[in-house]
């Protein structure tokens, strides 16, 4: 005979006669894929030889339940044929929730690795990815809370939600429910700049904020890295980071490895069919001699500007630095993806008097079904508002693409 329990709603269909003790013989879990069975047993917390009543058994599916790992938890007993006294083998029907959400540790002092290491011992329901509900985001709090009590570093810990910069990925991390602030910045190592202008471009962003790793980094790598790298010192790096108390909060020390200037050696184009001869001119790259990373790019923005004059209005690039051996030259292959080539559909033009609009297709140069030029486009609007002044005070555009035809209609509204 059976019995079957749902959380969050457990349904209690025990007669009299079954709510006495069951002698547990084994406890199994259907239904995970992800999460390893010996775990849940584990977070269960139902063991074989146990007296389990029906309670406990309830208990158990709402304690998985809760931990935010699953959508639902069923459970049911079984009698084990041929054993005296009866005993009974548990089973936990599971659906796991999906964990879509990258999960980060940032504790000021306290080596990440350290604490995923632990967690992987005392918590293995505890992983890097986890579903995006408050009762996981608890369950994982208290977890880490756990681990670092056996560190004599007590804290209550939080979920804080961001966007990596890089991966533009929304993530979880687990953070002090009262972090220290940053209350001063130093740098080492600084030679190519000067250190008082590294420490400033710092400082400017993160003094009087909460302390994080993470976003402390990526204010390195938004504020300071450009500006070594406008100077060809494109392997600078930042390999330790040392924190120091200054009561509750926190002076960071930030060491630079600044290594040396690059040259700008051979630059190659790829992609499919790409018009190489006038994406170069218009680069205006190959007289460039320090390997200046904001000069590189604004050539690749005016490369992608020439496919975009020929309709390819989703071009994408992404520069590769090839570094030679000799340590001082870097080559450089630029990958264009065009995408989808795009043409005119057709013109709406709407909000002027007749004789306006008349005068404004007759200023418009692309015929439906040639390339639709989008730098173009905003030079044929800013002729429009040139010829009709103070009589209308703004614009809005619209592209609207024809289903899943390249075909594009353009519709210019004046105000």
């Amino acid at each position: 005979m059976g019995l079957v329990a749902r959380c969050p709603v457990i349904l209690l269909l025990i007669s009299a006669a079954f709510a006495q003790p069951l002698p547990v013989a084994a406890v199994k879990v259907v239904g995970s894929a992800r999460l390893p069975a010996a775990a849940i047993v584990r977070a269960a917390g139902v063991r074989p030889g146990q007296n389990a009543m029906p309670a406990d058994l309830d208990a158990a599916a709402a304690a998985l339940f809760n931990t935010g790992l699953f959508t639902s938890v069923n459970y049911r007993y079984d009698s084990v044929p041929a054993t005296e006294p009866q005993t009974y083998n548990i089973t936990f029907q599971v659906t796991e929730d999906r964990a879509d959400t990258d999960v980060r540790i940032e504790i000021p002092g306290v080596d990440e690795a350290a604490i995923w290491k632990d967690l992987e011992v005392s918590d293995p329901l505890v992983t890097r990815r986890m579903p995006h509900n408050d009762r996981a985001g608890e369950f994982y709090c208290r977890a880490v809370e756990r681990v670092l009590e056996k560190l004599n570093h007590h804290e209550k810990v939080v979920v804080a939600s961001s966007v990596d910069l890089r991966s533009r990925r929304m993530d979880t991390t687990l953070v002090p429910a009262n972090p220290p602030k940053v209350v001063a910045v130093t740098v080492e190592g600084t030679h190519a700049l000067p250190a008082a202008m590294v420490r400033d471009a710092i400082a400017r962003v993160v003094v009087g904020n909460r302390y994080s790793e993470r976003e402390f980094r990526q204010v390195l790598d938004l504020n300071v890295r450009p500006f070594y790298e406008e100077r060809g010192y494109l392997k600078v790096d930042f390999p330790a980071i040392r924190l120091t108390s200054v009561g509750a909060d926190l002076s960071v020390a930030v060491q630079v490895s600044e290594g040396t200037p690059w040259t700008l050696g051979m630059i190659a184009l790829s992609g499919d069919r790409l018009p190489d001869d006038a994406m170069r001119k218009a680069a205006a790259l190959w007289d460039v001699h320090t390997a200046n990373w904001k000069l590189i790019l604004e050539g690749i923005t005016r490369m992608e500007k020439v496919l975009r004059r020929d309709g390819y209005l989703n071009v994408t690039s992404k520069p590769v630095r090839l570094f030679r051996d000799d340590g001082r030259t870097v080559d450089l292959r630029i990958e264009f993806n065009k995408g989808k080539q795009f043409v005119l559909g057709s013109l709406t033009i709407t909000g002027l008097n007749p004789r306006d609009e008349e005068r404004a297709r007759s200023l418009f140069r692309i015929h439906p079904g040639e390339p639709l030029d989008q730098p173009y486009l905003e030079d044929y609007v800013k002729q429009c508002l040139d010829f009709l002044g103070n009589t209308v005070k703004g614009f809005d555009s619209k592209l609207a693409i024809r289903g899943d035809t390249n075909l594009i209609d353009l519709i210019l509204t004046f105000k």
